[in-house]
């Protein structure tokens, strides 16, 4: 990317020239300008005046070498002159100022160039301190970067026969920076050199006035569509609209093209190409993998074509090459493979033609399905040159052109008798001018402005040209870029606009762009166990706080574990067993009832009596025989009694029904009962329960009916009931179920639903009647499904 100096600086310039040591001369002096020399770009040469401090450029100033013709061309300054004057070297005239000659020149300020310059060389005055510069009328190129990084110059005056121009002559100046030095987007000097554009666009229009059109005037560009090329262009510079991959079309107004740089239009889709020019030269590569080309004709009276001029076009892809002759270049491009199907030649003898074609060689004619000659078969010298070739020679074939403006919109070769085609204008792409249509489309065939008839048949060579008046087209606005008075987003702002039509631009008031709530939620306080959280609806723009649609978040509720004893139950003092949540880290406690300790119960024994009758008590044994009370259970009874050493104390655990004290379902819901050495599950109303039933849940969708999918499986009982809520806090509904009975070891059930929002808890239970009581199943935990697709 260019880099562009924004330096806010007035500059005043007032410089002259004189010898030293000579008779004073009068130079131009140039002076800032106000608004009338930024429009026309133009060095005030009003005013001189008489100054010393002048050196004139001699042969111990500098290194130069001298041609055949007596014509200087300056290698290297080795002076530090602020003010040069240049005429002459030793008599010789300077014709030329060579690479880098004046580069890093820092303290040069003005120089006043021979009117004998032709040519100033690539960063010849690179880095120079120069403000204004005055290029003579004799100067025909200017090599890249010749003034590049002359950071303070603001104006520069060139003379009318410059037709190669550089890139980045003057990149990285004052100059580029001066908005009156661009004219729609195209830095211009004075009103004929055309130096580059600026934005990417889908539509260029080179101003009318414009010459040269400067070398990388706009590459790669990803948006240009359409160039036109005003009647005064006559040089288009190397690489000017190369690798625009979207460039279908370009139009050449003038009929006195001179010049096409190298790889001018390389990499581009232009479809059709008209060249009109007395004398045109085509550098090479100019058309290089322009891969859309279908038509191209070069109607000039003398045509020079580089090497590789036209190449890299897919085979078979381009229709129609016309060319006023035959060159040793066309035929090596079509030795090496089929570019055209068809070629034309309009200006050519048979003698030129059979001289081409010995030094060439024929090959080149087997790529081609037809070649039309402008002379009768009877002209060539060797009549079997063309022994084999499909060949139509003068009066067998004629050249059908229409033509919009200079423009060639369709081109045909048409045998001698054959039906006139019609041009497929509609996808064209530019009608001129750009931002109107053409109605009323006829066709003028003999030049006198009046619509004529197109013949049945070709006779003759056809160049119709369009008759159609222009419709202003309606403005097609495109919004640029709004600004907002503030970033919130209820502020108005302006909305810049710019028609693809015409390239006008307005302004408009942009109303506020609101908030952009986001449909996603945002979580703005987290739940916990024990408080509430909220979620809300943002706004997306950065910076903007609003939120809509607020909602709390429920509580989790704590999830506690298992449990663990913390402290062991005595016959004395109860147990605590400890619980803690598994989100929070907070815990609970739980009393475990103190153990039952057997108190010793003494027993009386039969007196004994002496021989009066008379009963003695008799003396305790001293040791009292304890006796289990028979509220402590006994081992065998559904308790499993393990005895502490050092009390004699029996602490009992219920069991599980799988035997396992450690077993979740030794505590099922709804309590526990010990009876008759087993424990009996029971409900709140005593029911006898046994254990919950395995269930596994899935959604299923079958066309547009969604089913909730349940498979229940290793259950006692051999019927099933399953309830359902939508929110957790709810109360439990039983689902009534046409069918409810268990027969298989899995069975599974199809329950259908509607609403696809929220979620659905489900829980499970079987039972069987027996002696004419209903005997239930645990529930299974509730399990929850999102009911979201």
């Amino acid at each position: 990317m260019k880099v562009r100096w924004k330096a806010k600086i007035a500059y005043l310039l007032t410089a002259g020239l004189c010898l030293a040591g000579a008779a004073d001369i009068m130079i131009p002096v140039v002076h800032a300008q106000t608004e009338h020399v930024q429009e026309s770009n133009a060095v005030d040469n009003r005013c001189f005046q008489t100054l010393s401090d002048v050196s004139t450029l001699t042969a111990a100033d500098c290194i130069y070498s001298v041609d055949d013709k007596d014509e200087v061309t300056i290698l290297k300054y080795t002076g530090n002159a602020k003010k040069l004057i240049m005429t002459e070297i030793d008599g010789k005239k300077i014709t030329a100022i060579g690479d880098g000659a004046f580069e890093e020149q820092g303290q040069l300020e003005v120089v006043q160039f021979p009117d004998t310059l032709r040519s100033i060389g690539c960063k010849a005055f690179y880095h120079c301190g120069f403000q204004s510069i005055i290029l003579p009328d004799s100067l025909e190129t200017v090599g890249d970067e010749a003034f590049n990084v002359c950071i303070g110059l603001t104006q520069i005056k060139a003379g009318p026969n410059i037709r190669k121009w550089g890139y980045h002559v003057i990149d990285q100046t004052m100059y580029t920076d001066n908005e009156a030095n661009w004219k729609n987007d195209i830095l211009m000097v004075g009103e004929q050199y055309a130096i580059e554009h600026r934005w990417e666009q889908e539509i260029i229009n080179i101003p009318e006035g414009v010459t040269t059109i400067a070398d990388n005037f706009i590459i790669f560009s990803s948006e240009l569509h359409y160039v036109y090329m005003p009647e005064s262009v006559k040089y288009i510079g190397e690489g000017a609209f190369a690798c625009c991959p979207y460039l279908k079309s370009v139009e050449f107004a003038g009929n006195d093209l001179r010049l096409i740089g190298e790889e001018a239009f390389q990499s581009t889709q232009l479809e059709k190409v008209y060249l009109c020019g007395e004398s045109l030269e085509i550098g090479a590569r100019a058309f290089q993998n322009c891969t859309g080309l279908k038509y191209m004709q070069i109607d000039a009276g003398h045509v020079t074509l580089g090497q590789d001029f036209i190449s890299d076009i897919p085979e078979g892809r381009m229709e129609l090459l016309v060319l006023p002759e035959l060159t040793q270049s066309v035929c090596d491009i079509m030795m090496d493979k089929a570019m055209s199907k068809k070629l034309a030649l309009t200006d050519t003898s048979a003698e030129a033609f059979e001289t081409v074609c010995r030094e060439a060689g024929t090959g080149f004619l087997n790529n081609l399905e037809e070649i039309d000659l402008p002379f009768a078969k009877q002209a060539l010298a060797d009549s079997s040159l063309l022994e084999g070739n499909k060949a139509l020679y003068q009066g067998e074939w004629h050249l059908v052109r229409y033509l919009i403006r200079h423009y060639m919109e369709a081109e045909y070769i048409v045998k001698e008798g054959e039906n006139c085609p019609y041009p497929l204008i509609g996808d064209s792409y530019c009608y001129p001018p750009v931002g109107t249509s053409l109605i009323n489309l006829r066709w003028d065939l003999d030049g006198d402005g009046v619509a004529d008839r197109l013949p049945g048949v070709v006779t003759e060579d056809i160049t119709a040209k369009a008759l159609y008046e222009i419709e202003e087209a309606a403005h097609d606005w495109q919004l640029i870029e709004t600004i907002w008075i503030t970033d919130d987003c209820d502020s108005y702002g302006t909305a810049k606009y710019v028609c693809l039509n015409c390239g006008e631009q307005k302004e408009e008031l942009a109303t506020p762009r609101w908030h952009d709530i986001s449909e996603e939620w945002t979580i703005d306080q987290e739940a916990t166990c024990t408080k509430s959280g909220s979620k809300s609806h943002h706004c997306k723009r950065s910076g903007c706080n609003e939120k809509e649609n607020v909602t709390v978040i429920p509580a989790t509720g704590h999830k506690w574990d298992n449990g663990v004893v913390t402290t062991e139950p005595t016959g004395e003092t109860d147990g605590v067993r400890t619980y803690t949540c598994s989100r929070c880290g907070g815990t609970r406690t739980e009393a475990i009832a103190r153990l039952a300790t057997p108190q010793p119960v003494i027993t009386s024994t039969p007196q004994p009596t002496d021989s009066s009758g008379t009963s003695h008590p008799a003396e305790p044994s001293g040791v009292p025989q304890p006796t289990v009370s028979s509220d402590v259970p006994q081992p065998g009874d559904g308790v499993k009694a393990s005895v502490t050493p050092e009390t004699g104390d029996q602490t009992a655990q219920p069991l599980s029904p799988s035997g396992d004290p450690s077993d979740p379902a030794a505590t099922p819901e709804g309590g526990e009962k010990l009876t008759g050495g087993n424990i009996t599950n029971v409900d709140n109303t005593g029911t006898k329960k046994f254990p919950a039933p395995i269930v596994q849940m899935q959604k299923k969708k079958e066309g547009s009916i969604r089913y909730l999918v349940l498979r229940v499986e290793r259950y006692q009982g051999n019927r099933v009931e399953i309830c359902y809520k939508k929110k957790s806090k709810a109360s439990w509904t039983r689902l009534s179920l046409k069918y409810n009975r268990l027969k298989k070891k899995k069975e599974t059930f199809k329950i259908r639903y509607l609403s696809t929002k929220g979620s659905l808890y489900v829980r499970v239970r079987t039972w069987k009647k027996s002696g004419g009581k209903k005997m239930y199943s645990a529930y299974t935990k509730q399990k929850r499904i999102s009911l979201k697709e």
